[in-house]
């Protein structure tokens, strides 16, 4: 489902309101944060209706010398300092905590937007009146421009039945603008110590809007980095936070109140669910021996046998690993 694009409306401003809180988690992000933060100041909204939220989630590099450097050029620029690193989750939420927009956006720290595409985004989501609204990306690939993916336009359908259309970038929080108000109600959060905080919060987000649209433009710039996440991210924290992840996507379908409960939205996280359990036991391999000791205790402490039924065919992993018997 891929194409291109146009829109008409406008919303006007009211001086003193927000309109937009931008949000760019910033982990060591020295060498494209400058190119990524003055992306977002060439914009076609007024300057006093939308907002800058730079996170420094305890950088040690340059980046927040740079993020206070730019607060000489632009007003609407704000710092947001984390002492310690709280992994993106902890990031992303200390913006949304931080946030006085009517609307949210996150954009990652070495990605960043084409000139003058705020208006048609805040116009989209206004005109509809939209919990969320989605849009495509092109790609930066060795310094290219690369066309990515495209979505087909839709109408207004509920987060469910558009999760169904299987959109380009579904699952990655830099695809949408929401509104602030929806994300308050729901309660929405990144769940702390994930990595990979994207996913699982994009399970909650779909099953919990009501009105969602595909907007034909595309604002955004994905920067593809040449290093392997894969290999990047073989470590022992890494692990730990698939184990803990294992574990929320499971109350999220099985718990108390099931926030999932789509039929093929709940088959897709038994999958990713399987998926981690054997990006557990490849990374687990990966290991020294002390760190597979520290990695067993925290196993046998968090899967428990409540969740073999997902993982049954996978149960080997397990046992080899000492988990279970």
């Amino acid at each position: 489902m891929c194409k291109k694009i146009n829109t008409p409306y406008t919303v006007h401003h009211t001086p003193n309101t927000l309109l937009l809180s931008i949000i760019v988690p910033v982990y060591n992000a020295e060498r494209y944060l400058e190119e990524c933060l003055r992306s977002l100041f060439v914009q076609d909204i007024p300057v006093d209706a939308y907002e800058v939220i730079a996170v420094d989630n305890g950088s040690r590099d340059g980046s927040a010398a740079i993020i206070k450097q730019l607060q000489n050029e632009y007003t609407n620029l704000r710092l947001v300092t984390l002492v310690e690193n709280q992994l993106p989750s902890g990031a992303r939420n200390a913006g949304m905590d931080a946030a006085k927009g009517k609307y949210l956006m996150f954009v990652d720290s070495d990605d960043y937007l084409y000139p003058n595409v705020l208006q048609s985004l805040v116009d989209a989501i206004e005109k509809d009146d939209l919990d969320f609204v989605h849009f495509d990306a092109d790609l930066l690939v060795d310094n290219k421009i690369v066309k990515g993916l495209r979505t087909d336009s839709a109408v207004v359908l509920s987060g469910v039945d558009y999760y169904h259309l299987n959109p380009c970038y579904k699952e990655v929080s830099w695809s949408k603008i929401y509104r602030r108000s929806f994300i308050e109600k729901n309660h929405l959060r990144c769940v702390k110590g994930l990595l990979y905080e994207d996913d699982e919060f994009s399970y909650r987000l779909y099953s919990l809007a009501s009105h969602v649209k595909h907007i034909n433009i595309v604002p955004y710039v994905f920067r593809q980095h040449a290093n392997s996440a894969t290999k990047r991210n073989a470590t022992l924290a890494a692990l730990l936070s698939h184990l803990r992840e294992i574990n929320v996507l499971y109350d999220d379908i099985h718990g108390a109140n099931p926030i999932v409960t789509d039929t093929i939205m709940v088959e897709e996280i038994e999958t990713f669910i399987k998926n981690l359990i054997w990006e557990i036991y490849r990374i687990y391999h990966i290991l020294t021996q002390e760190e597979q000791k520290q990695a067993k205790i925290q196993m046998r402490k968090q899967i428990t046998r409540r969740m073999l039924p997902y993982i049954s065919k996978k149960r080997f992993i397990l046992l080899m690993l000492g988990v279970i018997k």
